[in-house]
């Protein structure tokens, strides 16, 4: 889940049919929550460019990433990938476009205009999400091991590492300061929770605390509240998720928990 940087789009990329990379992507608009466009037969990856002009997405069981009209489905432009993506998003100038190897074990900077590599590096443990810092300069991924690495923006080299974190987060997001990070991942008891923590390093902190799935964190564009998918007070079945949002208005990180 997630939105246009002007906030008209919200876009929902999920599973459609029993194949693990078989996905549909579809289109809300904000105000009303209306779906604008559905498409589906895609790998489980798409990002929405900052001016909401241009959807990148690959169809299913390809190498090729398109640039789609998010109305109307107009091809924009394309570039082949080398690679199966499982995840996307672009740079905030709408200049990079970053991708996740579907299998985890890399991630890459390609230039929007001709698809030329910008920056790569080889993810040893795994990553499973990627989310791109409100200032631009740093890319954060988290995924099997225990630590959320940030990459600096375009070479992707290594910049900072917050350890101390379970395994499997699976979902990424930050803060529109670039203060916080909010992360989902699922503890021993098959619980996923929302977890909340300062992008300079420190103590994370649950912030949803509840039995089931409380995941897919989203900040608000003005950072007062965080939205999350959960399963929690749903009246037609434990199964069904419905959307909540909570209001976080933190103070500034402490010094004496930075870390690095």
């Amino acid at each position: 889940v997630f939105h246009s940087g002007d906030g008209r789009w919200l876009v929902v990329v999920r599973r459609d049919g029993t194949e693990a990379r078989d996905h549909e992507v579809s289109v809300f608009r904000t105000e009303d929550l209306a779906r604008v466009r559905r498409i589906g037969g895609v790998e489980p990856c798409a990002a929405l460019s900052p001016d909401g002009k241009a959807l990148a997405l690959m169809p299913r069981s390809g190498t090729r990433i398109e640039f789609q009209d998010p109305l109307d489905g107009r091809v924009l432009a394309s570039w082949e990938a080398g690679m199966a993506v499982g995840e996307l998003a672009f740079s905030k100038d709408g200049a990079l476009l970053f991708g996740r190897r579907y299998d985890g074990r890399e991630v890459v900077a390609w230039r929007v205009e001709d698809g030329r590599r910008r920056g790569q590096k080889a993810m040893g443990e795994g990553v499973g999400v990627i989310a791109v810092g409100p200032d631009g300069a740093w890319l954060a991924s988290a995924g099997a091991g225990q630590t959320i690495e940030l990459n600096r923006v375009p070479t992707l080299e290594s910049g900072r590492v917050l350890r101390g974190h379970e395994d499997g987060i699976h979902a990424l997001d930050f803060s529109p300061d670039g203060r916080w990070l909010a992360y989902a991942r699922r503890d021993a008891t098959a619980t996923t929770d929302v977890w909340v923590v300062p992008a300079v390093g420190g103590v994370a902190v649950n912030v949803t605390r509840y039995p089931g799935y409380n995941g897919a964190p989203q900040w608000t564009r003005d950072g007062s509240h965080l939205l999350f998918v959960s399963t929690r007070d749903t009246p037609v079945g434990p199964t069904t998720p419905a959307l909540y949002g909570l209001r976080l208005l933190p103070a500034p990180p402490d010094e004496d928990e930075r870390g690095s």
